[in-house]
């Protein structure tokens, strides 16, 4: 079904459409066919430096105030 929906997708004005998963290997090559979701964006798992980063946006206010173990959740 999600075939038929994508086909002709890409002659509609302002649409653009966007698929994600964590199991490439189980897509079925014709989703992956010119005019459906040809063009692939690997983004890898971050780096523990991109964890603290990441952490550091999201939990940075609870870090000033003592609340997070900082080191501890990098590490997970």
């Amino acid at each position: 079904q999600l075939l038929s929906k994508l086909d002709g997708v890409n002659t509609l004005p302002n649409v653009l459409l966007i698929g994600m998963t964590n199991r490439k290997e189980l897509l079925d090559d014709a989703l992956l066919r010119p005019g459906r979701l040809e063009v692939q964006v690997e983004v890898p798992l971050p780096t523990k430096a991109g964890r603290r980063e990441i952490l550091n946006i999201h939990f940075g206010r609870l870090r000033r105030k003592g609340r997070l173990s900082y080191p501890l959740c990098c590490a997970i």
